[in-house]
């Protein structure tokens, strides 16, 4: 187990306002104005400390908290896989764990497709809301090890969980059509006035 350091410079409004484009991301509450940290952006500082291929990817976004923060990564290295650990004011705020194939080159490509998955996902539901909110709680992704580019996701039919969220089927398809990955996205609606008296009391 490894401890490492991530600074408010990692999480500033910068940074944010960057990967916040690249998802496709136009939820409100993660503009400047409330600053609430979109729960991808985890899986996109744990990218960063890894040089090896990417051909699975587990999330789990469990607390929440305004950017810029600052905090500990524990990391567990293991030979196929790695488990990341993001805490802040001892709140653990997400887990993370990746697991490996021999294409780093691949690595951005998977990424992209599924940090943009959210921003694709939500404009989806747009027309389900009813004035609710819609908050990503989790991502898993395994892709074929020797996928090429992958194109947009096919989401299928949301289904409930016994925890109360959605859970999305996705699969994600190359140029030529052929499917080339699979994943859950898991998402939890949230009444208006229920998440707004929340998020007066985050951090």
């Amino acid at each position: 187990m490894k401890t490492r350091k991530f600074w408010k410079k990692d999480t500033s409004d910068e940074a944010i306002k960057e990967f916040l484009a690249i998802a496709q991301d136009t939820q409100p509450f993660h503009q400047p104005l409330e600053r609430i940290m979109p729960g991808m952006f985890y899986v996109h500082m744990a990218s960063q400390r890894t040089k090896r291929g990417i051909k699975g990817i587990e999330a789990d976004f469990m607390g929440i908290r305004r950017y810029p923060l600052e905090g500990l990564i524990f990391i567990d290295y293991g030979k196929e896989c790695a488990e990341y650990s993001f805490v802040s004011e001892k709140q653990i705020l997400a887990k993370v764990k990746f697991y490996y194939d021999g294409n780093p080159e691949l690595n951005d490509e998977r990424l992209k497709a599924l940090y943009s998955l959210s921003g694709n996902l939500i404009e989806k539901e747009k027309g389900q809301l009813n004035g609710n909110h819609a908050v990503y709680q989790g991502q898993t992704a395994y892709f074929d090890e020797n996928s090429l580019r992958t194109n947009t996701p096919l989401i299928g039919t949301p289904v409930s969980n016994e925890f109360g969220q959605i859970e999305y089927p996705i699969i994600w398809q190359n140029e030529l059509m052929e499917d080339v990955g699979y994943g859950i996205a898991k998402i939890k609606m949230a009444k208006k006035d229920v998440f707004e008296r929340c998020l007066k009391k985050v951090k």
